[in-house]
């Protein structure tokens, strides 16, 4: 037994590894697309020290979406913080970070899943061939190339981290469950834990609002189950509107992003006026000469 679980072991280490170097060569890559409105040319995001004002205005510093997306990023930030500056590499090395955390993540929720799944359903089938399928789904999972995106496209981190939490918030729910299903202590982190991975979940991207969706069609979690999840965004509300109410965020002045961004459309789309014979001409950018 001792030695089949370190022949486990050694199969997740060598899935991880290997891994790391299939996406290895992609992380000199340089960044690409939105990667520029949202990080690159984020000036908010130059957090000059770890206080409370500068972490807050780097978190709220973009309108990507409906949440604005503070947990991403304040990761963005973090990561600028500390490597010093747009470092394309960092930002990828901290993505392929996160995708093995989740790759770690989706091992265990197998094993318990399909553990839970011979007790309960089929106890004639091998827990050993069982853990194998799990590990060989989840090795899978890791090497998958639809992962690629979130790994080398630094703004998808967004996606990965998202994936962190509704993850974690799975792995929370099955094993409170099997906890409370044998009679022993766990149900509080059904009220607690999982909720609040969904909040965490839904302000790093919109997407994470689908863990109760997940609990409910792969975990069963029945209408009492739901009902706990989907009361995440709104006690989340109440606490954001607490905190923000005891620590208001002082209001931001156009930043140099926006500045940087209208700048750099402009380099791109040059104003165009007509000519008297009626065919438009398009004035050279920069030259500060008007249209002839």
């Amino acid at each position: 037994m001792r030695d089949t679980r370190l022949l486990k072991l050694l199969f997740v280490s060598v899935a991880l590894a290997v891994a790391m170097f299939v996406y290895r060569p992609g992380l000199s890559g340089g960044f690409a697309l939105d990667d520029y409105t949202n990080v690159v040319d984020n000036a908010a995001l130059d957090m000059p020290d770890l206080g409370w004002q500068s972490l807050s205005h780097a978190m709220f510093s973009f309108q990507a979406g409906p949440t604005m997306r503070p947990v991403s990023m304040l990761s963005f930030a973090l990561n600028r913080f500390f490597a010093g500056g747009n470092d394309a590499m960092s930002y990828k090395a901290t993505n392929l970070a996160i995708h093995l955390v989740n790759g770690l993540l989706v091992f265990v929720l197998l094993l318990r899943l399909l553990d839970i799944f011979r007790q309960r359903i089929a106890p004639q089938l091998s827990k050993e061939r069982l853990d194998w399928l799990a590990l060989i789904c989840g090795g899978l999972w890791i090497l998958h190339p639809l992962n690629v995106m979130p790994v080398l496209y630094v703004v998808q981190r967004e996606t990965a981290l998202s994936a962190t939490f509704i993850l974690l918030g799975l792995n929370a729910y099955v094993w409170a469950r099997q906890r409370h299903i044998d009679g022993r202590r766990g149900i509080w982190l059904l009220w607690t834990a999982v909720p609040s991975l969904t909040l965490v979940a839904v302000l790093s991207k919109e997407s994470g609002a689908l863990l109760p969706v997940y609990a409910r069609t792969i975990l069963d979690v029945g209408p009492v189950g739901l009902g706990i999840l989907r009361t995440a965004p709104a006690v989340g509300a109440l606490l954001a509107a607490g905190i923000l109410t005891r620590r208001p965020l002082k209001q931001p002045s156009i930043s140099t992003a926006t500045v940087r961004a209208g700048s750099s459309f402009s380099r791109t789309a040059a104003p165009v006026a007509s000519s008297p014979s009626g065919v438009t001409k398009q004035s050279t950018p920069g030259s500060g000469l008007p249209p002839r």
